[in-house]
């Protein structure tokens, strides 16, 4: 039989502690649980990733219907419908879950498996889940969590992802890495045209922070343009890095 609760006042210190590490911010700690929501979502990860799943939250009132068919260690918490609107932050009304992610553990290019590695600056979390979506769409090798980039495992990075975060070998660098540590291919609207450029068997793919661009002093093996008109100045940072990382995939399979 599965662990059932249920919470109805806003004093409730598990309630309250739930809140607070959903809306901790952009960088949750490495012991926050996190939010899971969306139906689709929700059924894939209770498929593919039950060991990080703590509760399933539901609004009392609401049938599970073929939820029910639930691993037995995830407690199921029905919610006054007023306590789960608090915090469904997307407003999906089905079953959310609370998740334990695992830790980002420290890159190691020294023994980083071949292929594209994208190194993730991005601030908002949004984009950190489009682009790794993207990652694992084109078959990367993983995704580098660079310093001052927003975590993956933010509700908003899990949502954008359409739960790609589970399934992308995901890791964090402490500094940006150097040339001598990998090849770099940087993306700039000055490089050279990326339909140029032969694609080393193991790199780490760069983009620029929307405004500051490249990170200041970075010496990059290789500097990449991607083909445009003059009817803009520039892409957007998480679309320039998807479209790299499809001309490389490109590559590989045709």
């Amino acid at each position: 039989m599965h662990r059932t609760s249920s919470i109805d006042s806003d004093t409730n210190p598990r309630f309250r502690s739930w809140k607070r590490q959903i809306e901790r911010g952009r960088k949750p700690r490495d012991a926050d649980l996190t939010l899971v929501a969306g139906d689709k979502i929700v059924r894939e990860v209770l498929q593919g990733k039950p060991e990080v799943i703590r509760y399933l939250l539901n609004p009392r009132g609401l049938p599970l219907g073929d939820l029910q068919e639930i691993p037995q260690h995830i407690e199921i918490v029905h919610l006054a419908p007023s306590l789960f609107r608090e915090l469904d932050i997307f407003g999906t009304r089905t079953p959310v879950l609370l998740v334990l992610p695992p830790p980002l553990e420290p890159w190691e290019p020294a023994s980083a498996a071949d292929g594209a590695w994208l190194g993730i600056p991005f601030q908002d979390p949004s984009n950190v889940g489009a682009v790794i979506r993207s990652t694992a769409g084109l078959g990367a090798a993983g995704a580098v969590l660079l310093p001052g980039a927003a975590s993956p495992w933010h509700p908003k990075a899990i949502r954008a992802s359409a739960g790609a975060v589970f399934n992308v070998p995901m890791v964090r660098a402490d500094t940006v890495p150097t040339a001598e540590d990998i090849p770099l291919v940087a993306l700039d609207a000055g490089g050279m045209e990326i339909c140029d450029y032969i694609f080393p068997a193991r790199f780490l793919l760069l983009a620029g922070v929307e405004g500051p661009g490249l990170p200041e002093g970075l010496e990059p093996t290789a500097t990449l343009a991607l083909p445009m008109t003059d009817r803009v100045e520039s892409l957007n940072a998480m679309v320039a890095a998807s479209l790299a990382l499809y001309e490389w995939r490109r590559r590989q399979v045709c």
